[in-house]
């Protein structure tokens, strides 16, 4: 799917930067690359009916690898609007860090197996709901005062 191939290509771009950081000309204290360090933090949100549920959050026993009851697990988050000048903001929801694509592959896989699932007319296990995976990524730049987020 696309999701996999996104992660892997981001993990891979990621680690071509760290590399070329490591490409350092210690006379003049240059690298390859602008990127000084970067973090993954991975978001997975579902949309059913008039709510909207993390699927990364766990509850009590839970170990974060099994699939959650819906009436448990249900962890609600709200969405508030940010006004003209910011954007919406989801409150309460996890963003787990993730440091490799197998980590981020996982979280995805623990956010597929807690959504709703029901049977239709046309297939057995049809998603009843709409989901939303984001992926963040923040970098830190060289000679600069802040990071960007992206």
């Amino acid at each position: 799917g696309v999701l996999p191939r996104t992660i892997h290509a981001l993990f891979d771009a990621l680690s071509g930067a760290a590399e070329a950081n490591n490409n350092v000309d210690k006379e003049n204290n240059t690298s390859d690359h602008p990127c000084d360090s970067w973090k993954v933090q991975v978001q997975f949100l579902e949309i059913y009916g008039e709510e909207i549920r993390d699927l990364l959050k766990h509850g009590p026993g839970e170990d974060g690898g099994g699939v959650s009851n819906v009436n448990t697990g249900n962890f609600k988050v709200a969405i508030r609007d940010g006004g003209p000048t910011d954007e919406p903001e989801v409150l309460g929801a996890n963003q787990p860090q993730v440091h490799s694509a197998a980590e981020a592959l996982q979280m995805l896989q623990t956010g597929r197996l807690r959504r709703v699932t029901a049977a239709t007319a046309m297939n057995a296990t049809s998603s009843r709901s709409h989901a939303l995976f984001t992926i963040m990524v923040e970098q830190e730049w060289k000679g600069a005062d802040s990071t960007a987020t992206g």
